[in-house]
């Protein structure tokens, strides 16, 4: 199971920056731009491990987050490790709790 928690922060020019700490012993930082009002897309600029962390290693970390004409937050995160190119690795909608 993998979990993670951060702090998102605006930045000047549209510019947001996400820290995150993962259950798994990572850290990153992904940087972005805000470039409409519906759309967020962020890369990683900077990733630490923990000691003894377990291979393959994360190497890129993209998400790129929508929001939807229905209202509904769409999250598309993508992850390149030592093995494989960066590719999609997770897509997830979240919907307001009515």
């Amino acid at each position: 199971m993998h979990r993670e928690s951060g702090f998102l922060r605006p930045g000047p020019q549209g510019s947001v920056v996400l820290v995150a700490a993962h259950n798994f012993g990572m850290t990153s930082v992904e940087e972005g731009t805000m470039p409409t009002d519906t759309s967020l897309t962020l890369e990683t600029t900077g990733i630490s491990r923990m000691v003894g962390a377990k291979k393959p290693w994360v190497t890129h970390l993209k998400r790129v987050f929508t929001l939807e004409a229905n209202g509904n937050l769409k999250q598309v995160a993508y992850m390149a490790t030592e093995n494989t190119e960066l590719t999609t690795h997770l897509v997830v909608e979240y919907c307001p709790a009515s």
